[in-house]
């Protein structure tokens, strides 16, 4: 009798469990991190450490299942904040159709160093995985993504200008550094707000 074997493809796996959670996205918490430890290798804290402190995870957790609607992730220099600030980003452009995301910072590096995490650039994570380029309508262009889904992510500098327009999503590094003009626009416009800030100047 012989034995039957059966030749699994990883890449295949991972591309059908992909597309199955855009077409049916996440039943908890749990679901959706073990999805970012397989996909990124990347292992989101999720239990606090003191009593002041909110597990990382919590922060992408709840902007994802949206039970905020503005969110703010302070913590010390080197934290991982604009890493957290760049996967959930990406969470929201590929599970959520039509979702317009721009991304300000203090300056255009500061916003760049954000993309960077999409796009694998400088020391950027490199989000944008072989395993996600299928569903990109076009190149990763140097200050804007564009989905299949009708989703984008765009680079904003902060200025007064670039954050008047479309309501969408704000994904904010470094805000502690933004003048108050940018920040008065975006106040007058229905954000969804991420913000990423040092826990001191």
């Amino acid at each position: 009798m012989k034995a039957l074997t059966v030749d699994f493809d990883p890449a295949v796996i991972k591309r059908e469990l992909l597309s199955y959670h855009v077409r049916h996205g996440f039943v908890d918490a749990d679901e959706l991190l073990d999805f970012i430890e397989a996909y990124w290798r990347l292992r989101v804290p999720r239990s606090q450490v003191c009593p002041e402190h909110t597990p990382p995870a919590e922060y992408i957790v709840d902007s994802f299942f949206e039970t905020v609607q503005n969110s703010i992730c302070w913590a010390n220099r080197g934290g991982g904040k604009t890493l957290l600030g760049a996967l959930s980003t990406w969470l929201d452009t590929v599970f959520k159709s039509g979702c317009a995301t721009k991304i300000l910072g203090g300056s255009q590096e500061q916003s760049k160093r954000m993309y960077e995490h999409l796009t694998g650039e400088g020391d950027g994570w490199g989000m944008v995985t072989e395993d996600f380029r299928h569903l990109l309508r076009g190149e990763m262009l140097a200050h804007r993504t564009v989905l299949n889904n009708q989703s984008n992510i765009q680079i904003l500098t902060a200025s007064s200008k670039s954050v008047r327009g479309a309501p969408g999503c704000l994904s904010a590094g470094s805000c502690s550094w933004v003048s108050p003009g940018p920040a008065r626009a975006t106040s007058l416009r229905p954000w969804v707000i991420r913000w990423a800030g040092p826990a001191s100047p």
